[in-house]
This record gives structure tokens, C-alpha cells and sequence, in this order.
């Protein structure tokens, strides 16, 4: 037991001797200090910033009082309906309004079929004398079938 409380004192001695160090040179450090920074009574004076940093102390200072005086008036509700708002996007419109516009496009709708309807009997006679279009599309339709896709030339294939 004995060797341990030696052990602690020998270590409080070498912290003592590490401190004495900082202290000398925090001394020479206080003796070559200007002498505008202590007042007459040899206290220190409080630290003035430079102009600089003072004029942006300024500006982030009335940033932050503009930004209070907003949040204290009507942009405090609305920030606060942005926060409290339902993830799903909300309905635009009741179903009854919507079953009124389904309504009206298939009425819309049948008008349109009408029209192309009768119309359409017309085009067909159109489209009837028009023989050389008509023999164009079955020799499309003809090659297509000879062809069909894919079969062209493919490396996959072993050649025969």
C-alpha cells in the first residue's frame, strides 16, 4: 500500500513540474503584452472586436430580428399549416362533380361515334376504289408473312 501512495505522489509531482512549465511560459507570454490592454487599476479590458466583425455582428443580428418579427405574424400559420399538412394529396373535386364530367364525355363520346359512323360508310366506298393502295397493303401483309420477325441473319445461329 505503501508503494502505491508513493506512486501517486510521484505522479502529482511530474503534473506539478509539467504545469510549472506552462506557467513560465504563460508569464513571459503576460510580460510582453501591450500596455493598452490592462486599464490603470492592472486589470485586463474586455475584448473590442474590429470593425469589420462588428458591422457583420450588425447585419446577422437584424437578419435574425427580421426573421422573429416573420414567424411572430401570419408566416408563422402558414409555415405551420406547411408543416402539419396529410402526406395524399387531397381530393380536387366531390364525386358527385366527377360523375358529372364522366357523363358528359360519354355523351360526348356517342356524339362523336355517330359522326364517325356515318361518315365512316361513306369513306368505305372511298376507300373501296382505291385499288392500288388495296394491292399494296396485301403485298405488305404477304412479305411480312414471308418474313416474319427475327429471322433475318443472326450470328446465333449456326450456318448451314
Amino acid at each position: 500500500e505503501r508503494e502505491a501512495w508513493l506512486l501517486l505522489i510521484q505522479s502529482a509531482v511530474t503534473a506539478a513540474f509539467g504545469h510549472l512549465d506552462m506557467i513560465r511560459t504563460e508569464l513571459e507570454l503576460l510580460a510582453n503584452r501591450p500596455a493598452q490592454c490592462t486599464s490603470e487599476s492592472g486589470e485586463p479590458l474586455p475584448y473590442i472586436a474590429p470593425p469589420e466583425v462588428q458591422a457583420e455582428q450588425r447585419m446577422v443580428a437584424a437578419a435574425l430580428r427580421e426573421a422573429a418579427k416573420s414567424l411572430q405574424g401570419g408566416d408563422r400559420a402558414r409555415i405551420q399549416a406547411e408543416v402539419f399538412r396529410p402526406t395524399h394529396i387531397l381530393p380536387t373535386m366531390t364525386i358527385e362533380q366527377f360523375g358529372d364530367l364522366e357523363r358528359q364525355r360519354m355523351i360526348e363520346q356517342e356524339q362523336n361515334s355517330r359522326l364517325a359512323t356515318s361518315n365512316g360508310s361513306k369513306q368505305q366506298n372511298e376507300d373501296e376504289d382505291d385499288e392500288e393502295a388495296v394491292m399494296k397493303a396485301r403485298a405488305w401483309d404477304d412479305w411480312k408473312d414471308d418474313n416474319p420477325r427475327g429471322a433475318g441473319n443472326s450470328k446465333l445461329r449456326p450456318c448451314g
